[in-house]
């Protein structure tokens, strides 16, 4: 991803009109199951325990009017961050799990654990057997991140579809 933004920032300074969209994890429905599908199927599955970590969320949709109010204003030569809000990984697993009806308990994942699943998934590869949580996503997880992604509110009015719709939404579909 860096360096095809930088490829992109080189083709600006050489006249190329362009802005980069950094969206956070992108939640929607899709044709064929997607990373973010992961989510849903691991609540369905009976997930117990979620990472302690946070992160932003945007609805598909507010990308793509993202994109489009970019190419009417013609903006160009700027980053923007996409995300309607943030939460953190056990509000969002249980947000789902309510919206789907499901009952669940969950503890918070202890760094050890994500270190057993960095071995676990090491020797899984080893053997060619199927790896259900890939070990960075499990570290990335873990991490409080927080993405604001309201200069793209300031700069083009964009007004992000609220995060009890767009966890609507995506559990819908």
């Amino acid at each position: 991803k860096i360096n095809s933004e930088l490829e992109v920032w080189r083709g600006v300074k050489e006249g190329l009109n362009a802005a980069i969209l950094c969206p956070s994890i992108i939640l929607g429905h899709t044709i064929e199951p997607k990373n973010t599908d992961i989510f849903i199927e691991k609540v369905k599955e009976g997930i117990s325990s979620a990472p302690t970590g946070s992160s932003g969320f945007v609805h598909y949709k507010d990308i793509c009017k993202a994109v489009e109010l970019l190419i009417r204003e013609s903006i160009y030569e700027q980053k923007f961050i996409l995300s309607t809000g943030n939460l953190t990984w056990i509000h969002f697993f249980s947000q789902i799990a309510s919206l789907l009806n499901i009952s669940v308990k969950l503890n918070p994942i202890s760094n050890t654990k994500v270190k057993l699943l960095s071995v676990t998934n090491s020797l899984k590869r080893i053997f060619g057997l199927k790896i259900s949580i890939p070990t960075d996503m499990a570290h990335h997880m873990m991490q409080n991140l927080q993405y604001d992604g309201t200069l793209i509110t300031k700069t083009l009015g964009l007004k992000y579809t609220d995060m009890t719709q767009t966890l609507n939404d995506y559990c819908k579909h």
